[in-house]
């Protein structure tokens, strides 16, 4: 759960939407399931493991949390395709009754989680500002020149190679001009990955070391708002799978 909304790197990052996706998921099969109860024709998500896995390398964060051993591993910035549990399969409200009932579905699905939302939210604000500091401090200087003036090195403009969030926009840019298909495409996002890779580690590395430490004294600080988010979410989730139907054990730790 942590993870989710405090992450210190990529990797927890990805780790932490799992959570989410699973929480926005079960609330979609508990939305639709009521819709069901109300005698409304609806497809039932299909939540499982595989499928919120690959929800979680779609949104990626790569301008704040770059999930760096996945692009080494896979040679792409993010996974390509939506993959995911077909969230949100109900046929499009037309009548002023299904428009009400889908009102009415949509707010109870949401209750189980709400107090844990408004405890978690402002402390996730919280941890993304300290992070944005974090990523600009003096300490960290010397890393982004190197990163900088190794992207350059490879025609990246000034301009895009100011951050990583700037080389994403410039890395983006170029793939539109450039419109590659098919193997081309791939071999293209192949090059800048490895380029990047080669030109952002020791930044990502020394970054996600400033965050991890501060991390831990952030947790310490609002313990017991964390520890009171903790139980409203465990109250929340046992709720949800009461109303959907589907169970936590699909994204159970593998043995």
């Amino acid at each position: 759960m942590l993870d989710s909304f405090f992450p210190a790197s990529g990797a927890q990052f990805v780790g932490g939407q799992q959570f989410s996706n699973f929480e926005n998921d079960l609330e979609s099969a508990a939305q639709d399931r009521c819709m069901q109860e109300r005698g409304w024709k609806v497809a039932m998500p299909d939540t499982t493991r595989a499928n919120i896995e690959a929800e979680s390398h779609v949104f990626e964060d790569n301008a704040i949390w770059p999930n760096l051993g996945w692009i080494r591993a896979h040679g792409l910035f993010v996974a390509p395709g939506g993959g995911g549990s077909q969230v949100g399969l109900m046929v499009n409200a037309t009548s002023r009754a299904e428009r009400a009932d889908y009102g009415r579905c949509i707010a109870s699905a949401e209750a189980p989680m709400q107090a844990f939302v408004n405890t978690i939210r402002p402390l996730s604000g919280t941890w993304v500002n300290t992070v944005t500091q974090l990523q600009q401090s003096p300490s960290l200087a010397g890393d982004r020149s190197h990163f900088s003036s190794c992207l350059t090195k490879y025609g990246v403009s000034t301009r895009g190679a100011r951050s990583l969030n700037s080389f994403l926009a410039y890395w983006v840019q170029s793939a539109i001009s450039a419109q590659p298909r098919g193997a081309d495409r791939l071999a293209f996002e192949h090059r800048w990955v490895k380029i990047f890779v080669g030109c952002a580690t020791p930044l990502i590395a020394a970054e996600q070391d400033l965050e991890e430490k501060s991390r831990k004294a952030f947790m310490q600080a609002h313990y017991q708002e964390l520890t009171a988010a903790g139980n409203q979410a465990l109250g929340g989730f046992a709720k949800l799978e009461r109303m959907s139907g589907v169970s936590s054990s699909v994204v159970a730790p593998k043995s």
